[in-house]
């Protein structure tokens, strides 16, 4: 006579014919919040849009009232739901930051031209850790090489034009 086998304690697959009947429901979207570890980030808000064929020129205020450019890919702009008056948070890649020191604006095709001072001046072993102050409020950090000569040129209370391209700044929803 063959033995009968225990049903197994795991848990089989339901049958196709059970599939069939069964409806699918989407859970509701969570809210998250993005959290991040970059230095150079601040609450804006947009000023204005100029959409182009790929891309929009978003023009960004900080919470100083200094103006910046992000440019975005017109895809993320509709799927951030950029909307002038809408609030941001906005990073801009520290590895962009070109600095040019003096006090005359520079002539280049960066669009982002900012005009800073330097308000704290940090030597490690081979770079100095910079903070720059733009409008009086806003901050930004960043790390150069030390190479002889441009030291003296990057001490607190000089000023210097930081320069970074529009493609370096991300725009963040904030919630």
């Amino acid at each position: 006579m063959p033995t009968l086998k225990k049903p197994s304690t795991q848990e089989r697959p339901p049958k196709p014919e059970a599939i069939a009947g069964t409806v699918c429901r989407a859970e509701p979207p969570r809210q998250r919040r993005l959290l991040f570890s970059h230095r150079n980030q601040w609450k804006v808000v947009v000023e204005s849009i100029h959409r182009g064929f790929l891309d929009a020129a978003v023009t960004i205020r900080l919470p100083s009232g200094v103006r910046m450019v992000a440019q975005v890919p017109l895809s993320t702009a509709s799927m951030l739901g950029i909307s002038i008056g809408r609030h941001f948070t906005a990073l801009v890649d520290p590895h962009a930051i070109l600095l040019e020191a003096g006090t005359t604006r520079p002539l280049v095709s960066c669009v982002n031209c900012l005009e800073g001072e330097v308000s704290d001046a940090t030597e490690a072993m081979d770079t100095v850790e910079l903070e720059l102050t733009v409008g009086k409020v806003d901050r930004f950090h960043m790390n150069i090489p030390v190479f002889g000569g441009c030291r003296e040129s990057f001490v607190r209370g000089n000023r210097v034009w930081i320069l970074f391209p529009s493609r370096c700044v991300v725009l963040a929803r904030a919630f």
